[in-house]
């Protein structure tokens, strides 16, 4: 799948201030790992995940390479859980809308750790994955039913992202299920079709909270979905 397009370029210019502020202060069908897991799924086979294991879960960015079809993704420098700058989006209640790891988010969750990945191309292909450990499965579970919350609060409301000249307003729609995964679509407005997917899920004490943007609004609740149980499925057990 080629996930490139104007979505990637907006989104692309919102990273690159995210970075700076952090250093002052088509679609893949996954292949092998059958598994699918759910916000309901504790997978209570598993141990728990430790922290220092987190970052075998993530999908690094030759797997996304492989998955996507993208080979000349390359990873940015991005904190796995941050916030933007107050001069970059309009609504920081809908931050969880707009990207993975939303740092009010996460900080008021009693995670334990976190890690992740972002990567990019100069075509803007554009794939981020934030994965996080909890207490417990059903810490877990709670914390994805949080995210979803705040999707459900935040549809249908334009939130404004403004980086390095450039404005764009995005709107979320849904949110639904796609192979069993909580997803929800973030139009840009004016994209032509050009659209992000917001997915999460969770597995054993674990959650993977991801983002895929590509020009076809109608494959990128399935690659997101596909990316979550891609990360599910590599949990020991």
């Amino acid at each position: 799948m080629r996930i490139r397009g104007r979505a990637g370029r907006a989104v692309a210019a919102v990273l690159a201030a995210t970075v700076l502020a952090s250093a002052v202060a088509s679609c893949a069908k996954l292949v092998g790992g059958t598994a699918v897991y759910t916000a309901g799924d504790s997978n209570p086979r598993s141990a728990p995940v430790r922290v220092s294991d987190l970052q075998s879960l993530v999908l690094s960015a030759d797997d996304l390479r492989a998955m996507f079809h993208a080979p000349d993704l390359a990873p940015l420098n991005v904190p796995a859980v941050r916030s933007l700058p107050a001069d970059v989006i309009s609504d920081p209640s809908c931050g969880a809308v707009v990207q993975t790891g939303w740092l009010a988010t996460y900080a008021a969750s009693g995670h334990l750790g976190d890690s992740g990945l972002v990567v990019q191309d100069a075509h803007d292909d554009y794939v981020t994955e934030t994965v996080a450990s909890f207490s417990d499965p059903a810490a877990a579970q709670g914390f994805v039913g949080a995210v979803i919350a705040q999707w459900k609060a935040c549809v249908e409301r334009s939130v404004t992202l403004t980086a390095q000249g450039s404005t764009a307003n995005w709107m979320g729609f849904g949110p639904s299920r796609a192979d069993g995964v909580d997803v929800l679509l973030v139009r840009r407005e004016g994209g032509r079709g050009a659209a992000c997917s917001r997915a999460i899920g969770s597995g054993s004490n674990v959650t993977a909270d991801v983002d895929v943007c590509g020009p076809d609004e109608t494959v990128v609740n399935d690659n997101a979905a596909g990316l979550v149980t891609a990360i599910l499925s590599r949990i020991p057990g």
